[in-house]
Order: structure tokens, then sequence, then C-alpha cells
């Protein structure tokens, strides 16, 4: 099978489908969320970069931060995998202390 007859999806994994681009910006910006039909329009307008590849738009994986930026929401700071489990051990409770369930 040749580069060309294989999917985009495979061919370049920095590279995501328009359709897949709200849940990737809700997965590292938050604010307003951004619908599908929102940002077809806007890549339809030229607002936002995207290649179309067989009928299908695909944007870079590279430009989810500046399209973040352009729909007016913020980045998160994404935790480290230490920080993730240092939050989740768990810290001895004075006797008394309240706990919230």
């Amino acid at each position: 099978m040749s580069p060309k007859d294989q999917a985009p999806e495979q061919a370049a994994p920095d590279r995501i489908p328009l359709s897949q681009l709200p849940r990737e910006l809700a997965a590292i910006a938050s604010g307003q969320t951004v619908d599908y039909r929102a940002a077809y329009r806007q890549v339809l307008n030229g607002n936002l970069p995207a290649d179309n590849i067989r009928s299908r738009w695909y944007i870079q994986r590279a430009d989810l931060p500046a399209i973040a930026a352009a729909f007016g929401m913020t980045l998160r700071q994404h935790l480290s995998a230490g920080g993730r489990q240092a939050s989740r051990t768990m810290r001895p409770v004075a006797r008394g202390q309240q706990v919230a369930a």
C-alpha cells in the first residue's frame, strides 16, 4: 500500500479532522465552547488554517493554541504526571477536622 492510499489520519498523525476540533479544544483550553458549525464557518471564511483532503477538512495539531486564542479561549496548564500523582495522594487528617465528601 502506498502512502497515497493510506487514510489521511494514518499518513499524518499531526493532523486532526475538523470534526474533532471541539473535543481537542475542550481538552486544552477553557472558556466558551466551540461547536463544529462555528469552526467550519470560520474555515470556509478563511479565518482558520485547514487543509481539504479527500473532501474532509483537517487542521494541524500545532495550530490548536492559536485556534483556541482566536475563539477567545484560554489555555489550561497541563499537570505533569508527577503533579497529578502528588495531588491524588492521601494527606493525614487531624482529629475533628472536616473532610469534603
